[in-house]
Parts: C-alpha cells; structure tokens; sequence
C-alpha cells in the first residue's frame, strides 16, 4: 500500500504512511543509531555521551509520536 494514485491522476502519486512502515523505519534508525554509538564507544570517542543523549531523544520522541498518533 506505498504508492497510490491521488486523484486519478497516474503521474502524481501519494506516498501513504502506515503502521508497518513506519515501524520499520523506526526499528532501522534504532539499529543504526545502536551500531553508531557502538562504534564510537569502540572508537572511544568525547563524543559518545552526546550522541547517546541526542539520538536516545530523538529516536525515543519519535517512538512516542508513532505510539499517540498510529491506530492499533
């Protein structure tokens, strides 16, 4: 259910967000956020502690919106 034609028009195509992909997209940033502050923690990097804030926030802010604004 990705593209679907809006308004009968078939060169302007809507792109339709559901739950499934957006869990998907939610659970793929999560990894990659996860594999991120794995390597910078390898790496010892100073900037672990920020990035692990940061991300924690934005990925965890956007798992509650998800959470509010999709039907179950």
């Amino acid at each position: 259910m990705l593209p679907t034609v809006a308004g009968g028009d078939p060169y302007r195509m809507k792109w339709v967000m559901n739950s499934r992909l957006s869990a998907r997209l939610l659970i793929t940033a999560s990894i990659g956020y996860g594999i991120a502050v794995a390597i910078l923690g390898y790496l010892g990097s100073s900037a672990l502690a920020l990035v692990a804030i940061v991300g924690a926030l934005v990925l965890g802010g956007l798992w509650a919106i998800r959470g509010v604004f999709m039907d179950r």
